[in-house]
């Protein structure tokens, strides 16, 4: 279930990934190289699931594949 899962705020997420908050706050809403975060909104406030945020830095860090 949703609830279940350990989230964390837009700003500890952001310290997690080593980025500022803006940046991250950006690929919640527009993505990067094709990729867009997962984002929560509970009670008002946007949460990040730590499955999501592990999966979108490793998705990152692949290389890209040339066609």
């Amino acid at each position: 279930m949703l609830l279940d899962e350990p989230r964390l705020p837009i700003a500890e997420a952001a310290d997690r990934a080593g980025v500022h908050r803006d940046t991250l706050d950006r690929w919640t809403r527009r993505g990067v190289r094709g990729h867009v975060l997962p984002a929560v909104c509970i009670g008002g406030r946007r949460y990040v699931l730590l499955c999501d945020l592990e999966a979108f830095l490793e998705a990152l860090n692949e290389p890209e594949r040339q066609s």
